[in-house]
C-alpha cells in the first residue's frame, strides 16, 4: 500500500511520541489533561 509522505511522517512522529511516553510517561502525564 502506498502511503503519502505527510501521512508516513505523521505515523513516524506518532510512533516516536508513543515510545517517548513509554519512557517518560510519569513526567509527561502532568502536562496532559
Amino acid at each position: 500500500m502506498y502511503i503519502p509522505r505527510p501521512a508516513k511522517l505523521l505515523f513516524t512522529v506518532d510512533d516516536g511520541w508513543n515510545r517517548y511516553l513509554e519512557k517518560h510517561g510519569d513526567s509527561v502525564s502532568q502536562w496532559t489533561p
